[in-house]
């Protein structure tokens, strides 16, 4: 089934666990892993009699140890990065200049280049003429304020509760110790707390109803260490769908270390394309 059909499968029926299996099958062929493992984990929330499904987050959690050229071939890329292209780039150029120098008995060409922003921090879905906000952490969108993404819903950060563990939630835990998560219980995992984002969401302007998975969201320090790993089921989850000229709000939550103090942005990657947009969690 083709990626697009898959997700439309979840679309139409949430609570359909052999969709989020194909969806996972999808998103893992694209080699979008850490969205195929959250889809795989879904299914078994809704059934857990689904043996072959951890057999699926068995080989992702194998791929994970692989080289990250490995992985771009896998999806049909170059096994070279961007950045790893601009290195050998520039390096063909300096020797380039260097036997323009040796031919013409020492003349000196200069080619002067700005250096290209990394994907990471670049690429996004433009609000404006020369609107770059949202694209990089020092661009971030203030807390309180909303913007509008590519898919035509605009995301607001309404309140953060960087402890939450007063909340009802159910924790998706591994309780054999097997190194699988396997069950739901209202028991909070050692050496974690949970860190809930409250999102205002409205669909501007997509016809189709928008469905509320949010599988590209994390949290960030400013230096850049990441914590995209989803704590389980908490009152008010931002799930569903949502139609064109609607509004909603709710809950997404993660797991941060017990210790981690320095949580300052939320990041947004959609599962289709590649703008990132990030979203400041504090004044």
């Amino acid at each position: 089934m083709e990626f697009n059909e898959a997700l439309d499968a979840v679309k139409n029926n949430p609570n359909d666990a052999h969709a989020w299996v194909r969806l996972g099958k999808e998103l893992k062929r694209v080699g979008k892993d850490k969205e195929a493992k959250e889809s795989f984990e879904r299914a078994l929330y809704l059934d857990p009699s689904l043996e072959h499904v951890y057999e699926e987050l068995l080989s992702l959690e194998a791929r994970a140890t692989l080289p990250d050229w490995v992985h771009r071939m896998e999806v049909g890329e170059s096994p070279l990065s961007g950045e790893e292209k601009q290195r050998f780039l520039k390096g063909g150029v300096v020797g380039v200049a260097v036997l323009l120098i040796l031919c013409l008995g020492g003349a000196l060409f200069a080619f002067v280049r700005a250096p290209s922003p990394s994907r990471s921090e670049s690429q996004g879905f433009p609000l404006g003429a020369g609107s770059t906000l949202g694209q990089t952490r020092a661009e971030a969108v203030p807390l309180g304020e909303a913007l509008l993404l590519e898919e035509g819903l605009r995301v607001q950060v309404l309140k953060t509760f960087p402890d939450a563990s007063d909340f009802k939630i159910r924790y998706y835990l591994d309780t054999d110790g097997d190194g699988e998560k396997d069950e739901f219980l209202e028991v909070k995992p050692d050496g974690e707390r949970p860190y809930i984002v409250r999102l205002l969401v409205e669909n501007v302007s997509a016809e189709d109803p928008q469905y509320l998975s949010f599988y590209g969201m994390s949290l960030s320090t400013a230096e850049g260490l990441a914590y995209d790993e989803d704590c389980g089921v908490t009152p008010e989850d931002l799930t569903g769908e949502l139609p064109l000229g609607e509004k909603t709000e709710g809950n997404i939550c993660f797991l941060v270390a017990e210790e981690e103090q320095g949580i300052e942005f939320m990041m947004y990657e959609p599962l289709v394309g590649s703008q990132r947009r990030f979203f400041r969690l504090i004044p």
